[in-house]
């Protein structure tokens, strides 16, 4: 009855309609009252015995009061063979091995980046309700009682006060149907109502603000839990079985239905958001007082917008700062405004006949969403428990059949022949195994009658009986990880494992539309509650936080404007739930197929280690991406070292080069010092003859000069 909590205790009167003021307020608790009285008919009565008798079948409950006084009186141990329990808990396990993969789509192309948050406030939602234990206890509901209920609620007192939105499950004994509703979720219906019993304790408890109307509130003795023919043997107790004679019941009617409202569409082209209000909340609507900064509009109120947006005006054009009306920007065509009809849900809560409150939700759909098992369109389904039932009557009576033959063939029966022995002594001594009976042959020989043996075929029966249990959860033996039918190939196994499944998946559809309702209406109404800035975090398997933020101000990325980022209420999107996303996976057929691809570079490394049951997956892969780090290091490193040896083999050479040049240049320099020094010989031993040949020749000519001067002498002296 955790769902109650969205009833503010402190102010009831706020989620009473003005229709509901006005108008006579009791006249919905008593339609409540026909209403339950009504959907209570014979056809409610009979499926609600068959469910409850379905339950405590499945909890051991399986022989009535006779015939365990029977098998008692026989001797027998009135013991059964329960092979509905272990279906209904392996089917469970199969169809919640894992969460929910919600999955979000957006509609328009501003809805993408949303979808995304949306995804993770749902993931969040189904953590913060133990969502776990509400999709479980469903599912054994859907099972062994026929249907599936879920309620998505409001829980004003969750977190601080602040409100969260929130999943519980229902018994489906609780739940009250239209008769005449027609479809599988029951959308059609008229009305749905949750009908619980409880004392005056427990209500005032729920509803501390009501106490005075509580306790004016009729009592009642209705008892919503039928009791069947079925003998508790084993000290089970089941709701209803506590009947506390010293306190004061009364029925808490819990009634939603939809109605068709006039309301006003609003849509703020400043902010993208889209309301509906009636005509009196137009009214006041149309007095918030903004402020317009040129296309810019904030509210008035809002000093976080306000400061952000005055940081980003320059002090010069602060006249430019208007303050309007809600009405003025209406003209303006920023606000848009158009009347429709649509329809809501409305949820009346009642004590007895006495009314403590009527709310309009802002949601066109019904927040409980129900799957149904054997579905034959009415809102009385059956369960498999109620297809398997008989089979495991036929176990128990061969049981019994059984153990009455084990008993026969142990105590073997003595047949005599009238006057032939002493009885009392044969009874004495006939258990002994050295009795020696003495008896007269005169009046008959005694014997034994032998034991008809069982047939083997008997025993193949009971097995057949199990599979024929299993196969209608939709559960084979492989499923259990019985291997004897196993296929010898490890790929053959997961062939086998895989059709398996197809049974149970078509069960898993219903849970899967039923959890998609879920998430539709808590999307509803987290765009209604979920208003203030805040920042949600989700804690993944493996220890990573994922988080967001929504409902703050800040600048568009892409425009520039001063805009509230990650406003989810006006995001408008489809849910979906992932198809068997809830299933386990073959752990090493799946690791297989993904080293496949990896190997063929299809994916990286981490979409592998995803796939593994290592417990710090993010660990590994940030350790992975250090070494990774160090390697490319390293293999710069190495480059740098191989360029750098390349350099210095380089400059080896050079060196080696330069000093070669260097010989050769001294060679050179020595070479040239020898040539100057030769050519200077030269030089000067060419001076020296020139010298020597010019004295030879001035020698010549003086002797030629001496000679001609001695030969003209001569001359003249002839």
């Amino acid at each position: 009855m955790d769902n109650f909590a969205n009833i503010p205790q402190d102010q009831p009167e706020e989620l009473v309609t003005e229709k509901a003021r006005d108008s006579q307020p009791q006249n919905e608790a008593q339609i409540s009252l026909d209403l339950f009285r009504r959907y209570n008919n014979s056809a409610r009565q009979a499926w609600a015995n068959h469910v409850r008798e379905d339950e405590m079948f499945r909890h051991n409950v399986q022989f009535t009061a006779k015939q365990r006084t029977t098998l008692e009186q026989r001797g027998h141990a009135a013991v059964p063979i329960n092979q509905i329990d272990p279906a209904v808990e392996a089917a469970k396990a199969l169809m919640t091995s894992r969460k929910p993969g919600w999955v979000c789509v957006g509609r328009e192309d501003t809805d993408v980046k949303l979808a995304k948050v949306c995804e993770l406030l749902l993931e969040y939602t189904y953590d913060i309700s133990n969502g776990r234990m509400v999709v479980g206890n469903g599912v054994e509901d859907y099972l062994a009682k026929s249907m599936l209920a879920c309620l998505v609620y409001y829980d004003h007192n969750a977190f601080y006060g602040k409100g969260r939105v929130k999943f519980i499950d229902i018994d489906p004994l609780e739940v009250y149907i239209d008769p005449a509703s027609r479809r599988r979720d029951a959308e059609d219906a008229s009305n749905i109502m949750i009908v619980k019993e409880v004392t005056v304790e427990q209500a005032i408890r729920y509803f501390p603000a009501y106490a005075p109307i509580i306790r004016a509130a009729a009592p009642m003795n209705e008892n919503i839990y039928p009791e069947p023919n079925r003998e508790a043997g084993e000290g089970q107790v089941f709701p209803g079985d506590v009947d506390d004679e010293q306190s004061d019941k009364r029925i808490i009617i819990e009634r939603y239905t939809k109605r068709v409202f006039r309301v006003n569409r609003i849509r703020e082209t400043f902010s993208q958001t889209e309301l509906a209000l009636s005509n009196e909340e137009l009214e006041n609507y149309l007095l918030i007082p903004y402020l317009q900064f040129g296309q810019t509009v904030i509210r008035k109120d809002n000093q976080q917008e306000l400061a952000v947006l005055l940081s980003q005006i320059d002090p010069a054009q602060l006249d430019a700062l208007q303050e309007v009306t809600g009405a003025e920007l209406v003209k303006q065509g920023i606000i848009q405004i158009e009347p429709v009809d649509i329809t809501k849900v409305c949820r009346i809560i009642s004590v007895g006949d006495k009314l403590i409150a009527e709310e309009i939700m802002n949601i066109d759909e019904y927040p409980i969403k129900f799957a149904m098992n054997k579905w034959n369109r009415t809102p009385y389904p059956e369960s498999d428990v109620r297809f398997a039932k008989g089979i495991n009557l036929y176990i128990n009576k061969f049981n019994s059949l059984l153990m009455a033959h084990a008993i026969r063939s142990v105590n073997i029966p003595l047949l005599i022949p009238r006057g032939s022995a002493n009885i009392k002594v044969v009874r004495e001594e006939w258990l002994k195994p050295d009795a020696v009976i003495d008896y007269s042959p005169e009046f008959g020989t005694p014997f034994t009658p032998q034991v008809a043996p069982l047939a083997a075929e008997a025993f193949n029966m009971v097995d057949r009986w199990k599979r024929d249990i299993q196969y209608q959860f939709g559960i084979p033996e492989l499923m259990h990880g019985f291997t004897q039918d196993a296929p010898n190939t490890f790929r053959g196994t997961m062939a086998m494992e895989e059709y398996g499944q197809r049974k149970i998946q078509s069960k898993l559809r219903d849970i899967e539309d039923a959890l998609m309702g879920l998430g539709r209406v808590a999307i509803k109404l987290i765009q209604q509650y979920y208003t203030e800035d805040e920042i949600v975090r989700v804690i993944q398997p493996s220890g990573q936080v994922s988080e967001v933020r929504i409902n703050y101000m800040g600048v568009d990325d892409y425009s520039g404007e001063l805009r509230k980022l990650n406003d989810i209420s006006t995001v408008n999107i489809d849910v979906k739930v992932l198809a068997g996303s809830t299933l386990p996976s073959n752990r090493w057929g799946q690791f297989d197929y993904y080293v496949q691809l990896y190997n063929l570079n299809a994916i990286d490394q981490v979409e592998l280690l995803k796939k593994t049951e290592l417990v710090d997956v993010d660990g590994v892969l940030n350790r992975m991406n250090h070494i990774k780090q160090l390697e490319q290091i390293v293999q710069q490193q190495e480059q740098e070292i191989k360029r750098l040896r390349g350099d210095l083999q380089t400059a080896e050479r050079e060196s080696v080069h330069d000093r070669k040049r260097i010989e050769v240049e001294k060679f050179k320099t020595g070479l040239k010092g020898i040539e100057s020094e030769a050519r200077a010989a030269t030089s000067v031993f060419d001076s020296r003859l020139n010298d020597e040949l010019g004295n030879i020749k001035t020698e010549v000519r003086e002797n030629n000069k001496s000679v001609a001067e001695q030969s003209k002498r001569r001359k003249e002296n002839v």
